[in-house]
C-alpha cells in the first residue's frame, strides 16, 4: 500500500479536536432546545446521507439477522449517545470528557459476560486503577455556572451509564467484527438511533423552531466528519499509534470548556486523568499485544 499524503496521527489529532467541539455544539444546543429533538434530527439526517452513499455503491440491505442485530445495537448506541448528551449540560466538558475514558475500562468485564472472553489480570488491576480516579473526580468542587451538588452527582452519573452503554455497543460489534465493514455500521449505528429518538423526539419534546436547525446541520457536519477522520487514520496507522491520540481530547474539553463556557476544572480532574488515562493505555496496550485484530473493526461507527 501507498504511503498516505497526509499524516494519520495528525488526521486522528483533527478527529479528535472536532469531536470535543462538537461536545461544545451539543451543550449550547441542548441548553436552549429539546435534546431528544436535536439527537433525533442528527441521526436522521447524517443515517439518510450514509445510506445514500451505502445505496450508491450498490450495498445490498443486511439480512434480517442482520438488521436484528443493528436495531439492538443501535438501542444501546442510543443511550450512550443520550446518557452522555445529557451530562455534558451537568458537568464540564472536560469532567465529562474524562468520565467518558471509562469505557475502555469496561470493555474486558462486558466481554467476559457476553462473549466468554478471558479476563486478563492487568484488566482487573487496570479497573481498580480506573476507579481510584473516578473517586478522586468525585471530590473535587467543579467551578461551572450555577454548579448545583446534585445535578453534578446526576451528571456525573449519567457519563458513567453512557460509558457502559459505549462499551457495551464495541463489545457487540466484536460479535459481527468480521461482517460488517466501517459504512454498513454507521449507517446502522445512525438510522437506528434515529428510530428510537423519534417519539421522544417529535411527540414527547417540543418542536424544534427554524432556528435550531443550523445546530442539527452543525451537529451533523462535524459528527459525520470526525467519523470519515477516525475512520481514514485508523486504516493508515496500526491502532496503537491512534488510540492514544483520542485521550487529548482532555486538552481540547479543558480549552473549549474555558473559552465558552468559563469553566475551570477542578484540581481532582487533573489528578482523577492521570489514573483513569494510565489506566487506560496500560489496558489497551496490553490488549493489543495479546489479540492485536481484536477491536480493529470497531472503528467507524458514528458513535458521535
Amino acid at each position: 500500500m501507498p504511503a498516505p499524503l497526509m499524516s494519520p496521527l495528525l488526521v486522528a489529532a483533527l478527529a479528535v479536536l472536532l469531536g470535543s467541539l462538537l461536545d461544545v455544539v451539543v451543550k449550547h444546543a441542548a441548553s436552549h432546545y429539546a435534546l431528544f429533538g436535536l439527537l433525533f434530527w442528527r441521526f436522521l439526517s447524517a443515517g439518510l446521507a450514509m445510506a445514500g452513499v451505502y445505496r450508491l455503491r450498490g450495498r445490498p440491505w443486511l439480512d434480517a439477522r442482520g438488521t436484528r442485530f443493528h436495531l439492538l445495537r443501535g438501542l444501546v448506541h442510543a443511550g450512550a449517545a443520550g446518557l452522555f448528551f445529557k451530562g455534558l449540560t451537568l458537568v464540564s466538558l472536560a469532567e465529562a470528557t474524562v468520565l467518558g475514558f471509562t469505557a475502555v475500562l469496561m470493555i474486558p468485564f462486558l466481554g467476559r459476560v457476553f462473549l466468554g472472553e478471558r479476563l486478563r489480570v492487568l484488566a482487573l488491576a487496570a479497573a481498580g486503577i480506573g476507579f481510584v480516579g473516578v473517586v478522586i473526580i468525585t471530590q473535587g468542587t467543579p467551578n461551572i455556572a450555577a454548579a448545583d451538588s446534585g445535578q453534578i452527582v446526576e451528571g456525573r452519573l449519567y457519563c458513567l451509564a453512557a460509558s457502559l452503554c459505549y462499551a457495551l455497543s464495541l463489545i457487540m460489534l466484536r460479535a459481527r467484527a468480521q461482517i460488517d465493514d466501517g459504512l454498513t455500521v454507521a449507517v446502522y449505528a445512525n438510522l437506528g438511533p434515529a428510530l428510537y429518538f423519534a417519539i421522544p423526539g417529535l411527540v414527547l419534546s417540543p418542536p424544534l423552531p427554524l432556528v435550531a436547525v443550523p445546530w442539527v446541520l452543525i451537529f451533523t457536519v462535524i459528527g459525520t466528519t470526525v467519523w470519515v477522520l477516525m475512520t481514514w487514520a485508523y486504516k493508515h496507522a496500526p491502532a496503537q499509534r491512534i488510540g492514544p491520540m483520542e485521550y487529548s481530547a482532555l486538552l481540547w474539553a479543558a480549552g473549549f470548556g474555558y473559552v465558552f463556557f468559563g469553566e475551570i476544572p477542578a484540581l481532582s480532574v487533573w489528578v482523577g486523568a492521570v489514573f483513569i488515562i494510565g489506566a487506560a493505555l496500560v489496558l489497551v496496550l496490553d490488549e493489543r499485544r495479546a489479540k492485536p485484530a481484536a477491536t480493529s473493526a470497531l472503528i467507524g461507527d458514528g458513535a458521535d
